[in-house]
């Protein structure tokens, strides 16, 4: 959902960064134009507009010199006009893919990534938007992405371990905050996530070669951790009084308390067969 302002810089200074990742306010004037604010604090001007069925978002710039209100109205009338002649900006925009952009192709990559892998879970679409916005754009936002190379991309995992990109921000909610944080897992993971893009941008065409191939990782730390009597107790509380109000099907909350009391994957108590159930001595036996 987004909000309809008038889009001014008094507004634009005024606004905090939403509690989501990304949230989106349609300037009255202009048609299609629209402010795209990050959990990052970073501030964006962008047009959407439709190309036969399909919807698309051409992001225009950040908020601040050259890109003003007046200047990102008089480019969103621009790509009105050229759309009205057939002419697709985003196209255009791939074109010219000697001069793309990090931050042009995080745009390409979060818009039209998840039609080329249907099987990824949103909740990972909404991991990797988070990694990009809030370590990747900061540091390297600006460069040319063919034009990188393995060290660039080595330094920048060193810059999110040290804690570069970690800062906290004032979220839209009163008195609330917004922490992201920096470290090794944090760095290595995002490495992980810009290699993915950068590998789904050859595929897709925009870039001939992955210029950053090859980057050794940080190695991620598992960690773990045991679930305590106390704990266990309350969440089987918790389960008790989500069934009595009926927020949740009894079924479900039998499904937890076994996997936290059998240490089971959530796989093999999902298809849990009658056979499998050994009531005499209480105890179940997969197959």
């Amino acid at each position: 959902m987004e909000d309809k302002v008038k889009l001014s810089k008094r507004f634009i200074d005024s606004v905090r960064p939403p509690e989501a990742l990304e949230k989106r306010y349609s300037d009255s004037d202009v048609r299609g134009l629209c402010l795209r604010v990050y959990r990052s604090g970073e501030k964006r001007f962008a047009v959407k507009y439709r190309m036969g069925r399909q919807q698309r978002l051409y992001t225009i710039g950040p908020v601040g010199s050259p890109w003003t209100v007046e200047a990102a109205r008089e480019r969103a009338r621009e790509i009105l006009s050229e759309l009205s002649q057939g002419i697709d900006p985003q196209v255009q925009k791939v074109a010219k893919r000697d001069d793309l952009t990090i931050n042009e192709l995080i745009d390409l990559y979060l818009e039209e990534g998840p039609a080329d892998k249907p099987n990824k879970r949103a909740s990972s679409w909404e991991g990797d938007r988070s990694s990009l916005h809030s370590h990747i754009r900061p540091l390297i936002g600006k460069r040319i992405a063919s034009r990188l190379v393995p060290s660039d991309l080595a330094k920048v995992q060193v810059e999110i371990g040290a804690g570069k990109t970690a800062r906290k921000y004032k979220s839209e909610k009163k008195r609330g905050l917004i922490t992201i944080k920096g470290g090794k897992t944090t760095a290595a993971l995002t490495v992980v996530t810009f290699q993915a893009m950068m590998n789904w941008a050859v595929t897709r065409g925009y870039l001939t070669k992955h210029p950053t191939k090859g980057v050794v990782r940080y190695k991620l730390e598992r960690r773990e951790r045991f679930i305590s009597m106390a704990e266990a107790q309350r969440l089987f509380d918790a389960i008790e009084e989500l069934e009595r109000r009926g927020d949740i099907h009894p079924q479900y909350g039998l499904m937890v308390q076994l996997l936290i009391m059998t240490g089971a994957r959530r796989g093999e108590i999902e298809g849990l067969q009658w056979r499998e159930i050994d009531m005499d001595r209480r105890r179940i036996v997969l197959s």
